[in-house]
């Protein structure tokens, strides 16, 4: 704390008017008092400061949830159109399967009756 009354004393000592030591002390104590932080001044910004990571805590937790659950959903509809997809293209390699069963079947058929074709005709 600051102590005006050691402060006038000191001015009184070495010459100075206790009127302009007054004047003095009285500047002095404006611009103490106006501008240097208090101890209190610095607790409250420190309480201020400890809310404001608080709440920036709390926000970013909840907007962190937020874009896990959007991710989350998006991996879940890439999941979904994959399945999909593979269902499709195992269906279709069936088809083709059954095509090319169908297609060995028929050039199997037309071959034995050439075949017998020919040996009729030996």
């Amino acid at each position: 704390m600051f102590n005006s009354l050691k402060y006038v004393k000191v001015l009184e000592d070495i010459g100075v008017p206790r009127n302009q030591a007054e004047a003095h002390i009285q500047i002095m104590t404006d611009i103490i008092e106006t501008n240097l932080a208090t101890k209190q001044d610095l607790k409250d910004l420190e309480l201020a400061t400890h809310q404001d990571f608080k709440d920036l805590r709390i926000e970013m937790q909840q907007e962190f949830k937020s874009v896990r659950t959007e991710m989350q959903q998006g991996f879940m509809g890439v999941r979904t159109e994959f399945q999909s997809l593979k269902t499709d293209l195992e269906n279709k390699i069936a088809q083709s399967e059954y095509r090319m069963t169908i297609k060995l079947g028929t050039i199997v058929s037309i071959a034995v009756g050439v075949a017998v074709t020919l040996i009729k005709l030996v």
